[in-house]
């Protein structure tokens, strides 16, 4: 159960990478717009297709009664200050 949630970030993983995939795709082919419309939208839907239902999945866990997992590491460090980042699942 553990390693699910261990991979949680893969949630904003693939609408980052379909969004770099379809920038780097019209950045080096500008000229085939047209042509590379139908696979940049096949991309980005499958890509956020993925996210949604791995967020569905985890909202489910949590729905059924999994306990609370919580993830934090120290952003800003400074004397007896830290300033932690993380999330909760």
């Amino acid at each position: 159960m553990e390693l699910i949630f261990q991979n949680v970030w893969f949630v904003p993983l693939f609408p980052f990478l379909a969004s770099i995939l379809l920038g780097i795709g019209l950045f080096f082919f500008p000229n085939s717009i047209k042509k590379f419309r139908r696979l940049s939208s096949f991309i980005s839907i499958m890509f956020l297709n993925i996210a949604m239902l791995l967020s569905f999945h985890f909202f489910w866990q949590q729905i059924t009664g999994s306990p609370i997992h919580r993830y934090l590491w120290s952003w800003v460090l400074y004397k007896n200050f830290v300033l932690e980042i993380g999330y909760l699942i």
